[in-house]
């Protein structure tokens, strides 16, 4: 089986694999949703328990957050697995990529890790057939990476997924039967497709940001630009612990209540027109009934929390004595509990502090990088989102923030490895660092 050498090689395995997926998606009424009903506390749950629910929660304001005081959120306990398994060659370490195509998906199919799966389905509650690789992954010689890492606290409630890379020999190879939905890749072909719109999902981008990143280095430098390469190579071995503080847990006093509440009994939402609808009358909450080939099982319906405009995170960067650094926001989250993570400088779901709204006054921030993604499409429904990391002309003075703080990218790499010290967000801005296209854009910095 070729491997894939180029970002190219990486699209066109994503195109045929788009071609041949058989999208076919409807929507379907609550009441209609074949093996999904409302509970007896007014959540939409799956008949069997497993899975996950769809929750309403009344919560007070937490951290500026832009959400309202009634919303809906994913309820799904199941601690997920996401994993890549790596092969050695003579040109470098080799990924194996799965082209997977999501019913909620914007592009429909992009690149995700080898194994992408919940507990429910790699335990078969659905019945169906198991899930490629999960054996391999168990029986693996050696993980180079494994933690456990946060999903959304802005949609999901105390979501965590294991991230893993995993070490298997260098004759390893898929049977024929999966060369159409898995493909080995280099770390080049890999780094390229990065910088794609859509191209690679969010669950892959958090296994590469939290693995060590010379994984991607081909045993090279791992970065070219001067001001990366300064800023990685930076040794501050105390500087991530240093900052454990910012993060710690809230106090019970500290931290907000949040109750359940029936969907239908949330503020100013309402049932109409086969879906759920927030107080502004845009549609939250709808069930759909989807055809997909090459999943475990091919037809099933379920609800999905629906996109209504694109979120935006920008991650700030500056130029310090030659060295590029990133500031890092400390976010409180609904779906973190007590709580907190680093997360992007700005982000369109929170409030935007004053001081962080006049450093991007003092000077037009130059524009480095930009990625549109969708939220994972297997729970949301063309969910857009759009990345950014701007270059500030003016950097303000060094100085250590109640809410946050400027790191280097050899403490921004700890951070990323650390379970539970970073959002889902800010390790897709990580990503796309680690790209080649970034290298590149800074390469005049």
């Amino acid at each position: 089986m070729k491997v894939l050498e180029g970002r190219k090689a990486v699209s066109d395995f994503v195109a045929a694999v788009r071609a041949a997926a058989g999208k076919k998606i409807r929507r379907v009424a609550f009441e209609d949703c074949r093996d999904w009903h409302f509970t007896p506390d007014g959540a939409f749950a799956h008949r069997s328990g497993r899975y996950f629910s769809v929750a309403g929660i009344s919560a007070p304001p937490t951290m500026h957050s832009r959400m309202p005081a009634d919303c809906v959120m994913i309820d799904q306990p199941e601690v997920g697995w996401l994993a890549f398994l790596v092969r050695p060659s003579d040109a470098g370490l080799q990924w194996l990529l799965q082209a997977k195509t999501e019913p909620g998906n914007l592009a429909e199919t992009s690149i995700a890790p080898t194994v992408q799966a919940t507990r429910s389905n790699f335990e078969r509650v659905h019945g169906g057939e198991a899930t490629r690789f999960l054996d391999r992954l168990t029986e693996a010689p050696a993980f180079l990476s494994d933690a456990p890492h946060s999903e959304q606290g802005t949609k999901f409630l105390w979501k965590f997924n294991r991230n893993s890379v995993a070490a298997v020999e260098a004759g390893m190879e898929p049977e024929a039967a999966d060369g159409r939905l898995w493909r080995w890749a280099t770390s080049a072909a890999l780094r390229e497709s990065l910088s794609v719109n859509h191209l690679v999902n969010t669950d892959a981008r958090s296994v590469i940001a939290t693995a060590p990143w010379a994984l991607l280095a081909d045993g090279g430098p791992l970065f070219s630009a001067d001001v990366l390469r300064a800023s990685y190579e930076l040794e501050k071995p105390w500087e991530a612990e240093q900052l454990k503080p910012l993060v710690s847990p809230l106090g019970p006093l500290r931290a907000p209540n949040w109750r359940r509440v029936p969907l239908t009994g949330l503020e100013g939402w309402q049932m109409r027109d086969g879906a759920l609808r927030d107080p502004a009358g845009q549609e939250a909450v709808a069930c759909y009934d989807v055809e997909l080939a090459g999943r475990e099982v091919g037809h099933w319906q379920q609800p999905f929390l629906v996109g209504t405009q694109p979120a935006e995170q920008v991650l700030f960067m500056r130029i310090d004595a030659g060295k590029a650094e990133f500031y890092l926001r400390v976010y409180h989250e609904v779906g973190f509990g007590r709580r907190r993570e680093f997360g992007a400088s700005t982000s369109s779901e929170f409030d935007t502090p004053p001081f962080l709204r006049n450093w991007r006054r003092q000077g037009e921030p130059r524009k480095i990088m930009a990625l549109r993604q969708s939220d994972e499409g297997g729970r949301f429904m063309r969910a857009d989102a759009v990345y950014r990391i701007v270059l500030l002309q003016n950097p303000p003075p060094k100085q250590r923030m109640p809410v946050g703080a400027w790191v280097d990218l050899s403490t921004l790499e700890k951070l990323c490895r650390t379970a539970g010290r970073t959002t889902n967000e800010l390790r897709t801005l990580a990503s796309m660092i680690l790209s080649r296209a970034f290298d590149a854009a800074c390469a005049d910095l």
